[in-house]
């Protein structure tokens, strides 16, 4: 997997575990099941543009709050 997915995975663990919010729970609200989300989370695979927008959604931030900040700054 890419190092920008890699990176990725980690803001999305981070996030949650901020969130106080369980996989279980992530994974119902975002209607990813939660062997795939736990998969995305090992960055054993990327996460999809649909995936960010639930996830940042459920968790009521922005999309670009899940992207490593080097790569938001690049893009500005």
């Amino acid at each position: 997997m890419s190092q920008i997915s890699s990176q990725v995975a980690q803001i999305v663990a981070q996030a949650i575990e901020s969130a106080q919010f369980s996989e279980t729970y992530m994974a119902e609200q975002t209607n990813i099941a939660r062997s795939t989300l736990q998969r995305k989370l090992a960055g054993k695979s990327p996460f999809t543009v649909d995936d960010l927008n639930d996830i940042a959604k459920t968790l009521n931030i922005s999309v670009i709050d899940l992207l490593p900040k080097s790569w938001v700054n690049a893009a500005a």
